[in-house]
């Protein structure tokens, strides 16, 4: 079965049908634009992997990989002897990850700026 065969179904039409096993994601019922609105505005922010098909597990899967990522490509800095350089291994690594640091935007609060900043729907 494919992902498309989910939602390209004649069952969009039963009310009980439900794209995603939590019953987050469904066709609304024919009704005024509103009641659109109303339904696009009570999902998630961030879609879950369920959206896709995918596990909830995905999400971790996703996480873990950007995170091995991040640190092969620190450890690719990583000396491996010669060519004269001075100071150590550890040096270079923390000044890396302090300069990475450095670049990070601080956390904001989003429920501030989804309040100063809401969307619309109009």
């Amino acid at each position: 079965m494919t992902l498309l065969e989910d939602y390209y179904t004649e069952r969009v039409f039963d009310d009980d049908y439900k794209f995603s096993p939590s019953g987050t994601y469904y066709a609304p019922a024919h009704g005024e634009y509103e009641s659109y609105i109303e339904y696009a505005k009570s999902l998630p922010t961030y879609a879950e992997p369920e959206v896709y098909g995918l596990h909830s597990n995905a999400a971790i899967t996703k996480d873990i990989n950007e995170t091995n990522t991040n640190l092969r490509a620190i450890l690719a800095c990583k000396s491996s002897g010669g060519g004269g350089a001075s100071g150590d291994t550890d040096s270079t690594i923390n000044a890396l990850a302090d300069s990475i640091l450095r670049d990070v935007p601080d956390v904001y609060d989003v429920r501030a700026a989804e309040e100063a900043y809401p969307v619309r729907y109009e």
